[in-house]
């Protein structure tokens, strides 16, 4: 029978005897069907929060005025942050070669700051090496 185990939003399968250490504490399991070690536990309330990590679809990227985006929602979605303006220097690699974002992951965190509805999103882009290219963020009223 396959194992899963869930790491703060990460899965890894295949997983029959786990050990690891997480936030200064030391976990071991055999037979680990379904674990979840929740991010909240160890973060202050002003600090990111993870929420997931995506493969960076290259189809949701567009140019406009000679700035690359990300788009976050289908365009014309309601309730929905708009697109991401990338950081100069992976905007211009794109320009140069929009291949070679083929393979990159996106981290995704959210901060809640002290306004009501309102949420700053970070966007962290991996290379296909998972080596850290730089971040994003952006400012999302929530509906």
């Amino acid at each position: 029978m396959k194992k899963s185990i869930r790491l703060a939003g990460l899965v890894v399968a295949g997983v029959a005897a786990l050990s690891f250490t997480f936030a200064g504490t030391s976990y071991a399991k055999d037979s680990v069907a379904n674990s979840t070690v929740a991010q909240e536990q160890i973060s202050k309330p002003e600090d990111y929060k993870y929420v997931g990590s995506d493969w960076l679809n290259t189809k949701d990227l567009f140019v406009k005025d000679g700035e690359v985006y990300l788009r976050l929602a289908p365009e014309g979605a309601m309730d929905a942050p708009g697109p991401l303006l990338l950081p100069k220097h992976l905007g211009e690699k794109y320009l140069k070669n929009s291949k070679a974002f083929s393979g990159w992951i996106v981290h995704r965190y959210v901060k809640y700051l002290k306004f009501p509805n309102l949420q700053e999103l970070r966007f962290d882009f991996h290379d296909s090496q998972n080596r850290y290219q730089g971040t994003a963020t952006e400012k999302y009223w929530l509906p």
